[in-house]
Parts: C-alpha cells; sequence; structure tokens
C-alpha cells in the first residue's frame, strides 16, 4: 500500500510472520519502502501484490513522474531487496499505454504459468480511460508477442464511449486472461469481464466477442 513520509506517500510493502508479528527477516524489521520510482518526486502507491513460482515479490500501483502518473512495477527478492534482474534495477514504468499522455495506473497484477507478469488498469487516452493489460517478459521487458508491443487497449465494452476500468486480472487453467472492472454506459458503469486468448486478441467463443456486461444486479438502475 502507502505510507506518509511527511510531504507525499511512499509505496510500502509489510511481511509478518504466521502470528502477526513483523517478519525482521524482510527488508528493514519488516518493512520495505519506495519512492520516486517514476522519476517526480511525489506519490508512489502499491495497489496490488503477488509473488512468482521462484518466490519473487512483484507489486504493481502507479507513482507521479512530474506531471502525471505512470504504472509501476516493483520486484524484489524474498528478503524484501530489490530484484536488480528485473526491469532497472528491479522497477518496471510504463506511460501512455492509451495515447493520451496523462495518467496510467496498475490495479492489479498476476503471473502465468510461463511466467509472463500480467498487469491491467487503465490509461487516459485524451479523453477519458480505457482498460489496458500489460505483459511483461520475466525481465521486465514489454513482451512483443502479445497484443500491440506487450500491450493490448480496450474502450467502449458497454457502449457509453467513456470510462473503462481493469480492477484484477487472473488466467485460467487453460491460459486464457481475464479481467473484471467496469465500463460506462452513457448513465452509470457496468460490470464488465473481458477473456482474452493467450496472444492478447479476444476470446470470441466468451460472452459477445470476448466481453459480458451486467448491469442493474441489484435493482437500482
Amino acid at each position: 500500500g502507502s505510507s506518509e513520509n511527511g510531504s507525499n506517500d511512499d509505496m510500502v510493502i509489510w511481511r509478518y510472520n504466521a502470528n502477526g508479528t513483523l517478519d525482521t527477516t524482510f527488508g528493514t524489521n519488516g518493512i520495505v519502502v519506495s519512492d520516486n520510482a517514476a522519476g517526480g518526486h511525489g506519490y508512489d502507491y502499491g495497489y496490488s501484490i503477488t509473488t512468482d513460482a521462484t518466490g519473487k515479490i512483484l507489486v504493481t500501483g502507479y507513482s507521479e513522474n512530474g506531471s502525471n502518473d505512470d504504472m509501476v512495477i516493483w520486484r524484489y527478492n524474498a528478503n524484501g531487496t530489490p530484484d536488480t534482474t528485473f526491469g532497472i534495477n528491479g522497477i518496471v514504468v510504463s506511460n501512455n499505454a492509451a495515447g493520451g499522455h496523462g495518467d496510467d495506473y496498475g490495479n492489479s497484477i498476476t503471473t502465468d504459468a510461463t511466467g509472463k507478469i500480467l498487469v491491467t488498469g487503465y490509461s487516459e487516452n485524451g479523453s477519458n480511460n480505457d482498460m489496458v493489460i500489460w505483459r511483461y517478459n520475466a525481465n521486465g521487458t514489454l513482451d512483443t508477442t502479445f497484443g500491440t508491443n506487450g500491450i493490448v487497449v480496450s474502450d467502449n465494452a458497454a457502449g457509453g464511449h467513456s470510462y473503462d476500468y481493469g480492477n484484477s486480472i487472473t488466467t485460467d487453467a487453460t491460459g486464457k486472461i481475464l479481467i473484471a472492472g467496469s465500463s460506462e454506459n452513457g448513465s452509470n458503469d457496468d460490470m464488465v469481464i473481458w477473456r482474452y486468448n493467450a496472444n492478447g486478441t479476444l476470446d470470441t467463443t466468451f460472452g459477445t466477442n470476448g466481453i459480458v456486461v451486467s448491469d442493474n444486479a441489484a435493482g437500482g438502475h
């Protein structure tokens, strides 16, 4: 998550033993703090955490770059030190996925059966936000076999030509990629599931052209 440092917020990982005491073998007395991932000396937030098959710790969120926010992945060794084999000194930063030169956010992170790293969130397109999936190789480079140069962007799932968000990502036993989030329908937001093939194309055997939209579950329209 995050913690205030006196002037802004830093990304933080806390690790606890099974009895709820801080694990002092991790970071500094059980805590790892990261600031300035994107170079803006501003706010850094962790929104989602996972571990991979080798025990590495991955966090996604965002960091201020001085003018807006960039999506960030931090990867740590099991003892809380940055994994310098990943990205630049353990950090990958992505901006402008949707082409609007605005904010990019990572909301959820997972790894698939092949060790690829997947993040979902959103990116500004110039007028609103699009749902985004980023897929990375284990070393932190974008996987260019996925989508367009490692990125898939989706807008207008619910037909409102407005805001689309990816909030959670997972993969199934067949390697399909599923994202849950929301999309504006013109008057409010609908729940959306997107399902993609491993190469980043929508799985047209799912829902309508790979998308399921649900509204009015609780009856309030």
